[in-house]
């Protein structure tokens, strides 16, 4: 953080219930005597502003307009396209409709400063937006001011949330199979089958007498007939 008695001190107002000063003076960067080289980095004015914004955002949405002025101009891509210019009402209606209390989770920042010290910011993550996470993409320019800055043009496009983001329905439990319908176990090894001597002797007697050629004597046949010399 830069020195207490640095010449460019950004003046953050705590935004509460019934105690917010006049739109555009939310985020405030003291007058500097002049762009020197003792001006903080662009990194360090959107390293202020980002986390700010995006708390009131979450916690008081109804008051995030005063980032904003009659000139400034926001776009928000979400399920549909809304945008307002000109009008501090309409640019807080199209975010209490499109983004009010959303949760957003900054990943990547990335700032430059732009002409008359005005600084771009450039803002990817994700945000948790009616329960489903989805990814963003948000570009604020931050226009110079008296006292500082406001947000002269904010784009914000959020992406459909993808399957893996949806809630997943929790897997049922398996009840357990009830002892009385549970099969049984062996209890002990189920012994070969051994037929009945009696009923093996009475087949093979009566298999024996229907065919006397095969189990009888060998049967003798007189020799064939020589033939005539």
């Amino acid at each position: 953080h830069p020195n207490p008695n640095h010449a460019a001190q950004i003046i953050l107002e705590d935004i509460d219930h019934g105690c917010c000063r006049p739109a555009c003076a939310v985020l405030g960067l003291a007058a500097m005597s002049s762009p020197s080289a003792s001006s903080p980095s662009s990194s360090w004015v959107a390293e202020q502003f980002v986390p700010k914004f995006y708390d009131v955002l979450h916690k008081h949405p109804d008051f995030l307009s005063r980032f904003y002025k009659e000139n400034s101009i926001l776009s928000v891509w979400t399920d549909e396209h809304a945008t307002a210019q000109g009008d501090l009402q309409a640019i807080q209606d199209v975010i209490s409709n499109t983004i009010a209390h959303a949760q957003c989770f900054p990943q990547h920042v990335d700032s430059m400063y732009s002409i008359d010290r005005s600084v771009c910011i450039q803002v990817v993550g994700v945000m948790l937006l009616q329960g489903r996470e989805r990814q963003y993409v948000q570009t604020f320019f931050l226009a110079t001011q008296e006292h500082g800055f406001f947000v002269l043009n904010d784009m914000l496009h959020v992406f459909p949330a993808t399957k893996e983001s949806l809630p997943q329905p929790a897997p049922s439990p398996v009840a357990p199979i009830p002892p009385a319908l549970a099969r049984p176990a062996m209890q002990e090894e189920v012994a070969p089958y051994v037929p009945n001597p009696k009923l093996l002797q009475e087949m093979q007697a009566s298999f024996n007498s229907s065919s006397p050629t095969m189990n009888g004597p060998a049967q003798q046949h007189p020799p064939p007939p020589m033939p005539p010399a």
